[in-house]
């Protein structure tokens, strides 16, 4: 080989290249490298005032989520469920109990990927608390796919501002992105499906990332196939006719693979058909499809369905009324806009059908709704360009209508500790009971008792004693000592649970209302007046 040839040999991280004239020079610069930091420093000129903006956007709406994230609102049971089974998998199994197939397990894999990260800061006061500094996180992801959204249906950088903004301060939005659900994660994947299927680029590869993004959507919360209507519509429609149908047989058979590794995933372990002695994915998906009671039609009075919705418009009024009108015009008027639509329409119209609804329901939506609402101002101003006093009008009106109506909730979450109640009874039991004690508690307590020193099988969940045949009391009710929880949920029969109340006593009760907890203390001598069960006891409380 002559001088005049380059020779390149690794040498661990480092290139030792030969140059023509026979010098030997070393680089530790990795030529990859050099050209992602290039074309990143490219992008970041190229769109510095969306970076800008977005940034000082993304601090608004983090510091208002971050502010007293960890008392408002109160931590409830299927909070901390998530976080148990997601402390579960970072422990090697799929879920702290059996893990029969409510939810496939995606979405609290990845928050065990994020809590395990974040644990070390140590920054959150209780086992919820570390779910729900990952919710902010998730948070400011999907703040910002919501921005690039919407600027790639063409919204100015200050209307996409004001639809982020729209999404991060209402308080409806407030309050169930800072909550530990699965549908906060699914909503990430979701934006991040959009986004790649407007790509500018329209290429093949981001088409198959569209698709694994649905994938993932799907896998961290199974409800949000409903979206999956509006999400091919928009592939399909955004594709360039010269690739259409690749894009579209990579994208859709993607998320197709991704989806149907979960039934293969149950199939593998024998679990996908009811068997004896084991869970199934068919039992799974009856009983959420069909097995649980109704919530009847969402507008009758006396439906539960109807609670949930008074409770959603007593936190917000003006988002999800003004963002489905808006959503509901851009369809009929704006072609461009109908395929983003109807991701959200169609969960929408789901809640009419008189079905199970679960509580966290509006989380799919509120991204969408916000979206719609700056997209009806941004066309108003496009019908009249020459009159920009019109748009402007509109806009305060709502601005001071929406600020009207949130100043009551939103100053609630921002300082409300709804948390005490809670808190109490967790600190009841880690002064008065000892680890050797059996405690039966609300989920939301059941990772702490287990980080303070209790071992699992003295730590049972509610829930489970009736629920779970793994689960056995050796010696009955007389096996527990002590139970904490809030007013119990109407929709599921626990007869164990029952028996083991008629023979306890009140030892305190923190809180009042829907956020109350009592403490129970089994009374093993059968001397001491025991609590008195009846329905009228038992309150509704939301449900996964």
């Amino acid at each position: 080989m002559t001088v005049t040839q380059f020779q390149r040999e690794a040498v661990g991280p480092d290139r030792v290249i030969t140059r023509p004239d026979g010098a030997m020079t070393t680089t530790t610069s990795d030529p990859i490298w050099r050209s992602a930091r290039r074309r990143l420093g490219e992008f970041a000129r190229e769109h510095r005032r969306d970076l800008i903006i977005l940034t000082a956007v993304l601090i608004v709406i983090g510091g208002a989520h971050a502010w007293g994230m960890y008392s408002a609102p109160a931590r409830f049971d299927d909070e901390g469920t998530y976080v148990a089974q997601a402390w579960a998998t970072n422990n090697g199994e799929l879920a702290h109990y059996t893990y029969w197939y409510d939810h496939p397990p995606a979405g609290w894999i990845q928050l065990g990927a994020v809590t395990a990260i974040t644990n070390p800061f140590d920054a959150a006061p209780n086992a919820v608390g570390t779910g729900r500094f990952a919710m902010l996180l998730v948070k400011l992801v999907t703040a910002a796919l919501l921005f690039v959204l919407a600027r790639r249906l063409s919204l100015s950088r200050g209307l996409s501002a004001a639809a982020v903004l729209l999404f991060g301060l209402s308080p409806l939005a407030l309050a169930f992105s800072r909550m530990v659900f699965l549908d906060n994660i699914a909503l990430a994947w979701l934006l991040g499906a959009c986004v790649l299927a407007m790509s500018p680029k329209r290429s093949i590869a981001t088409a198959a990332a569209s698709g694994a993004c649905f994938a993932m959507c799907v896998l961290s919360k199974e409800t949000f196939l409903l979206s999956s209507i509006g999400w091919a519509w928009l592939l399909l429609r955004e594709s360039s006719h010269h690739n259409r149908r690749f894009c579209a047989a990579v994208s859709i058979g993607t998320a197709a693979i991704g989806i149907a590794s979960y039934p293969l995933f149950a199939l593998l372990r024998g679990e996908m058909f009811p068997g004896a002695g084991h869970v199934s994915l068919w039992d799974a998906v009856r009983y959420q499809l069909g097995g649980r009671d109704g919530s009847g039609f969402l507008l009758d009075p006396h439906s539960g369905a109807y609670g949930l919705l008074r409770l959603w418009l007593g936190m917000d009024p003006v988002l999800p009324v003004l963002g489905l009108l808006a959503a509901l015009v851009l369809v009929w008027k704006l072609p461009r806009w109908r395929p983003v639509m109807v991701v959200m329409l169609i969960p929408a119209l789901a809640m009419f059908r008189g079905g199970y609804l679960p509580y966290p329901s509006m989380v799919q939506l509120m991204p969408f709704l916000a979206l719609a609402c700056v997209g009806l101002l941004s066309m108003i101003a496009g019908v009249r360009p020459h009159r920009p006093e019109i748009l402007l009008a509109v806009g305060l009106a709502s601005l001071l209508v929406a600020s009207a109506l949130w100043t009551p909730s939103f100053v609630s979450l921002l300082r409300d500790n709804q948390d005490r109640a809670m808190s109490g009874a967790q600190q009841w039991l880690l002064t008065n009971a000892k680890p050797e004690d059996t405690v039966v508690v609300d989920d939301a307590l059941w990772l702490d008792l287990v980080d303070a020193g209790w071992p699992q099988t003295n730590v049972v969940w509610f829930y489970k004693i009736d629920l779970d045949s793994g689960v056995k009391l050796a010696d009955g009710w007389q096996s527990v000592d002590y139970l904490a929880f809030p007013p119990l949920p109407t929709d599921v029969q626990l007869p164990k649970l029952r028996e083991i109340l008629s023979h306890s006593t009140i030892a305190a009760t923190f809180g009042e209302g829907p956020n109350e907890v009592t403490v129970y203390k089994v009374d093993h001598t059968g001397r001491t007046p025991a609590v008195e069960i009846s329905d009228s006891t038992l309150l509704e409380a939301p449900a996964q």
